[in-house]
């Protein structure tokens, strides 16, 4: 089935679009959270949440493409969870746990300048990414937004480690030399 047809499924608010999904789209998910969580059990939770996050946020939204849709979403899922088990080890402070009960109630402490900043710099990582050769873009996206290891990265795309790493130093450097170019400074 392809995606307009599950998406459109959501959208009759059919549990066979979910069914779908999780089909098509279910081991590429729970990879991408392992490969953040290194833990089966805590990949197949934030699954779950992936799912539970699709069947309320479609619709009103209408992703274009379903598969980075759920990527995106299965990622922030894993980086959430991995941030609140690493916060869960320091709980033990009762500062820290009084702060962390008034989060909801503090507007967030960036200034404008900063959102704007970080807004600016994601936008100018997209642009040099336009500029990369598809197999660099391939190989960077694979290890930054997905996590993967360069072995795996290696073996997906049939290259020795060594060229990946090799590629990834270069790519960092391009970066660099790219956002110096812009006047983001490191």
């Amino acid at each position: 089935m392809n995606d307009n047809d599950i998406i459109e499924l959501f959208f009759q608010r059919n549990q066979d679009g979910l069914l779908e999904a999780q089909r098509k789209y279910g081991a590429y998910c729970q990879s991408v959270a392992r490969n953040i969580l290194g833990s089966e059990e805590d990949s197949q939770e934030c699954l779950n949440d992936l799912w539970l996050r699709a069947w309320n946020a479609i619709p009103p939204q209408r992703p274009k493409l379903l598969k980075a849709w759920f990527a995106k979403v299965i990622r922030n899922l894993a980086i959430n969870r991995r941030e609140a088990a690493a916060a869960q080890k320091r709980q033990a402070d009762q500062f820290a746990l009084s702060l962390e009960e008034l989060d909801g109630c503090i507007p967030d402490p960036r200034t404008t300048e900063e959102r704007t900043y970080v807004r600016e710099l994601s936008g100018a990582l997209n642009a040099f990414l336009e500029t990369e050769q598809p197999l660099d873009r391939k190989i960077f996206v694979s290890r930054y937004f997905y996590c993967e290891s360069t072995a795996r990265t290696a073996e997906k795309l049939g290259l020795t480690e060594g060229q990946v790493k090799v590629r990834l130093h270069r790519c960092r450097e391009r970066l660099r030399n790219y956002l110096r170019s812009r006047e983001y400074y490191m």
